[in-house]
């Protein structure tokens, strides 16, 4: 009986430990990576038919070294998958018989273990140590593209470290298998963009974000100098613009930024952006929004799926932004600015454009004549008492109750769910004097403690 290698170089030995490469290459089927567990199907005629005159079935199969691995017949293929996850390369063997002659060949196969470094996040598309709104940019330069998935265990969108093969493609930020951010070897937003968003904010080790410098075109941010309302609430608009029908921002291929709002005036919900067609092509663009509650932040992406760059003109789109004169939001009058920051603005390879940033907006808003907050308890079922040292709740209707406590800069201190004829009380023997606001779903309450 001949031998002859199938796919690869035998090792001289099993026991010899495999150094490994530093990054990956497209594997074929005799290759997995190390540790990862993979199933590999291995078609292990392939190189036996490929000789002419030959036609070969496999007859048989076996191992004849001690290392933990399982070999699995389905049909005229042979499946793999490592156990122990040791170094060294696996070898098996196999009989094929030859259907034209009726002869048997012995011949084997040596699965490769490429030892690649943990060095992907799912999530951190550009390999920047951070997983936010900027990796949206590297799943617009490589949307639609389909290639290497990842194998095993290495197959999920937790922020965990995780090997990869290379893919034959890059850009001057990072390989394209750090867009494929859950690993299914296709670029989309149905799966990359859900794993940014699931391990949004998450980071590792010293971030490397690279935002663009100044001086290209300015932002401009565009809103009233005063706003008034005369009902419960009202409602504005903030308009964002980069670029203009005389200076178009060339080789535009994606913009990111962040929006800052005050978030003891402005609820997280009652804030959002609409993108406009800053790019002629708008309807070939992915648009991504992201609030970051307690730091009063938007995260903003507007990027191309093409994968050929453009021009951006004029207007990028529209903050709507909602104020309730409720629970000391505007019972005097405030002040909120809106200001832009962390931009990235890149053309179709990541290379980062400069662009200038304007300096933060104030609106005035001013307060109504009338408030919905009241200081004399309807006849509601929703009691309070309160004493030098004990605020007590209590619910005498037949339902639950939420009640939120929250104190004269609009943020909530406290919550209590009221079980139907419960008392509960708070000490708070330790809160600041002032102004505070009891709130149901119904109707808001001021107390004042001395």
């Amino acid at each position: 009986m001949k031998q002859k290698l199938l796919l690869s170089v035998l090792l001289c030995s099993s026991a010899i430990a495999l150094i490994g490469q530093q990054n990956g290459t497209r594997p074929d089927e005799a290759r997995v990576i190390l540790g990862s567990g993979v199933i590999r199907s291995v078609v292990v005629l392939a190189n036996d038919n490929a000789v002419t005159g030959k036609n070969y079935e496999l007859h048989d199969f076996f191992k004849t070294s001690t290392n933990n691995f399982v070999i699995t017949r389905i049909g005229q293929n042979l499946t793999y998958q490592d156990v122990d996850h040791g170094n060294a390369n696996d070898t098996f063997y196999y009989i094929a018989r030859d259907l034209n002659s009726s002869t048997f060949d012995t011949n084997y196969v040596v699965i490769m273990k490429d030892g690649l470094l943990r060095d992907l996040r799912p999530g951190d598309a550009n390999k920047d140590n951070v997983c936010n709104n900027i990796d949206v940019l590297n799943i617009g330069i490589a949307y639609g593209l389909t290639e290497i998935a990842r194998e095993g265990i290495y197959l999920n969108d937790n922020w965990v470290p995780v090997s990869s093969y290379d893919w034959s493609l890059t850009n001057v930020k990072s390989n394209y298998r750090y867009s494929d951010a859950n690993g299914d070897g296709t670029i989309d937003s149905m799966g990359d963009v859900s794993t940014i968003l699931k391990n949004y904010n998450q980071q590792i080790d010293v971030v490397n974000v690279h935002y663009s410098p100044i001086g290209g075109e300015s932002f401009q941010i565009t809103a009233p100098d005063t706003v008034k309302f005369e009902a419960n609430t009202g409602n504005f608009t903030v308009k964002v613009n980069l670029g203009n029908s005389s200076k178009a921002i060339e080789r535009a291929y994606g913009l990111a930024f962040t929006i800052k709002y005050n978030p003891l005036h402005i609820k997280p919900d009652n804030i959002s952006f609409k993108a406009s067609s800053w790019f002629r092509d708008n309807a070939k663009t992915l648009n991504f929004s992201r609030i970051n509650t307690s730091e009063g932040e938007m995260d903003l992406t507007i990027v191309r799926k093409t994968g050929m760059g453009g021009t951006g003109v004029g207007e990028l789109g529209v903050i709507d932004v909602v104020i309730e004169d409720e629970l000391g939001g505007i019972m005097d009058g405030i002040n909120t600015n809106f200001e832009i920051t962390k931009p990235v603005l890149i053309d179709s390879v990541y290379n980062v454009l400069p662009v200038t940033l304007p300096s933060p907006k104030p609106v005035h808003i001013v307060k109504k004549q009338s408030s919905q907050i009241n200081t004399v308890q309807k006849n509601t079922g929703f009691r309070y008492y309160l004493t030098n040292q004990t605020l007590t709740l209590k619910n005498e209707n037949t339902k639950p109750i939420e009640v939120s406590i929250i104190n004269i800069l609009g943020k909530e201190i406290s919550k209590k769910i009221l079980a139907p004829n419960q008392t509960i009380d708070t000490d708070i023997n330790l809160w600041s004097s002032g102004i505070y606001f009891l709130r149901t779903a119904s109707e808001a309450y001021k107390i004042h403690l001395k």
